[in-house]
């Protein structure tokens, strides 16, 4: 089951995965302006790799600098310990990319649970 970003008709980015979707274009104006505050290691975000579609001649050009994007992901049967990890949900392409040139961080935006229930469009309580 492959999972990426797309555009929907009305030209914002959107990243599904699962039964979950995200407005990436709404989380892209929330961080802009922001420095990057956290790193994420290439090695494990990379095995996420065979749920995501890549389209391997953006992926040859994707801009490392560019921070990823990173949804902190909640349990919701688990009421006393909720969080369960995060999720790049922008950011696949630089992922591939630095997993093949050998690069072992990215810089990334981590968003906040209140920035993630913004911009979650579908999937557990979304609004």
């Amino acid at each position: 089951m492959n999972h990426s970003a797309t555009q929907d008709h009305s030209s914002r980015e959107i990243f599904n995965m699962l039964a979950y979707r995200w407005d990436i274009t709404a989380a892209l104006a929330l961080v802009e302006g922001r420095e990057p505050n956290a790193v994420i290691s290439v090695a494990d975000a990379a095995m996420w790799l065979p749920l995501i579609v890549i389209n391997q001649a953006h992926a040859a050009v994707a801009d490392l600098s560019k921070p990823l994007l990173v949804a902190p992901i909640h349990d919701p049967k688990k009421a006393a310990q909720p969080f369960a990890g995060y999720l790049t949900i922008d950011g696949w392409h630089r992922i591939y990319r630095a997993t093949y040139e050998c690069v072992e961080t990215l810089p990334a935006h981590l968003l906040t649970t209140e920035e993630e229930r913004q911009i979650r469009l579908e999937g557990g309580r979304a609004h």
